[in-house]
């Protein structure tokens, strides 16, 4: 797996793979390539949002998890081979496409330039799990907020008191200054980090009164506590050399997504349901997604 599980996420710590790792960070994940990709996450916004507002009055509520993985692989796809993954699914034409890449840049990897370095690496590597970690990500903080209706409305009436002035989308500006959203974001994290880690015991049971449990975003409130890894006790992201180098495309990614669906829509648990009883069962693989897909109700906003 990824050639003989020596890929950039499984290879030893030395040459090949700090070089591999450098490759990813400089060429696909530096501040300017993030930014420069906003006009990808734009476009696919977009579509996202006109795919909802087509639904919006039918009283049918929305598949967001088959949404979600959807927009998360378009915006990826986009954002390192410049094509769109174009299936509902999200899935299904990455393996054609990664087959030719492989032949592609195999046969130019064994010339002068690095004969060693394979960039099939990285793109094997992040195309997939950039996917799911984003889409999962937002998946859980949609379940959450929904599962908690009052970090909705605080969460929401923060966006739509920051995107002012009729505004035919929302902006990065905007995103900066939306501190509670930035909580809910790193809330859902602490709960929910998308990717697997190693198991751990305690040696003695500690009572901690169920709080670490509950979600509450604003425990994070005039916090400096961020994702950079500094923190031993909130590592989302690991950190270290195996810190993950994707962080800052992925939270750009994450909250956009989320900035522009609270902005645009306000959500509800189909009919019949309470928010109480929302299935938050991990499945958990690659990454650890909801073991049920989530469905809600679109409702337009005023200004949709």
């Amino acid at each position: 797996m990824f050639y003989e599980c020596k890929g950039m996420g499984f290879a030893p710590y030395g040459d090949y793979w700090r070089q591999v790792r450098k490759m990813s960070a400089v060429e696909l994940f530096s501040h300017q390539r993030v930014h420069s990709f906003q006009f990808v996450r734009d476009e696919e916004i977009e579509l996202l949002i006109n795919k909802i507002r087509s639904t919006c009055g039918k009283g049918e509520s929305i598949n967001l998890s088959k949404m979600l993985v959807f927009v998360s692989s378009n915006i990826v796809s986009r954002s390192i081979l410049s094509h769109r993954s174009e299936a509902e699914d999200g899935c299904s034409k990455f393996g054609e496409l990664v087959k030719r890449l492989m032949v592609l840049f195999t046969g130019f990897c064994v010339g002068d330039m690095f004969p060693y370095l394979r960039w099939v690496d990285v793109l094997t590597g992040y195309i997939p799990r950039g996917t799911d970690t984003s889409a999962t990500a937002t998946e859980w903080i949609m379940a959450e907020l929904l599962k908690h209706p009052n970090a909705m409305k605080n969460v929401q009436q923060e966006v739509r008191n920051v995107v002012v002035g009729n505004k035919s989308k929302v902006d990065q500006d905007d995103i900066a200054k939306m501190e509670y959203l930035k909580c809910v974001v790193k809330e859902t994290l602490r709960l929910h980090p998308p990717v697997v880690f190693v198991p751990r015991k305690t040696s003695a049971k500690i009572p901690n009164g169920g709080k670490t449990e509950k979600s509450s975003p604003e425990r994070f409130e005039n916090s400096s506590i961020d994702f950079q890894g500094q923190d031993f006790h909130y590592i989302p992201f690991d950190f270290g050399r195996r810190g993950c180098p994707g962080m800052s495309f992925g939270v750009a990614s994450v909250e956009y997504v989320m900035a522009s669906l609270l902005y645009w829509v306000d959500w509800k648990l189909p009919a019949g349901e309470i928010f109480e009883n929302v299935d938050m069962t991990k499945l958990y693989g690659l990454t650890v997604c909801k073991k049920t897909h989530l469905h809600a109700l679109a409702i337009p906003h005023s200004s949709f």
